[in-house]
């Protein structure tokens, strides 16, 4: 599988940023698939600020989640409301989800608290 951001197609950024937003809103793996390889940017924020991976985090998306973490997607995110950024495993331990938590550390990322 290629996790690349070639535009193979005339839609706009917008448009695969919608379709990008709508996979990972619906836990939908393979549309997250099929908006990365035709050139959605992995880390488009919504109006609040948040990324992808921050929302599939939140709502429990594992399998999506871990997609977007090893096709690249940033691991530091700051929503506008929060004070400060943060890295996506202060998000996984907040929602208490060991399946995410698992694939960070596997992927050689800290996760103790902190």
């Amino acid at each position: 599988m290629r996790c690349a951001n070639e535009v193979r197609n005339p839609n706009t950024q917008a448009q695969l940023k919608k379709r990008l937003w709508r996979a990972v809103e619906f836990d939908d793996y393979k549309g997250v698939v099929d908006a990365l390889i035709a050139g959605a940017s992995i880390d488009a924020r919504d109006i609040n600020g948040y990324t992808p991976l921050l929302w599939a985090v939140n709502r429990g998306h594992a399998k999506v989640a871990i997609l977007l973490l090893v096709c690249g997607a940033s691991t530091n995110v700051q929503p506008k409301h929060a004070k400060t950024e943060r890295s996506i495993t202060y998000y996984a331990r907040e929602k208490n989800n060991t399946e995410i938590l698992n694939a960070l550390a596997n992927l050689g990322m800290e996760i103790s608290a902190t």
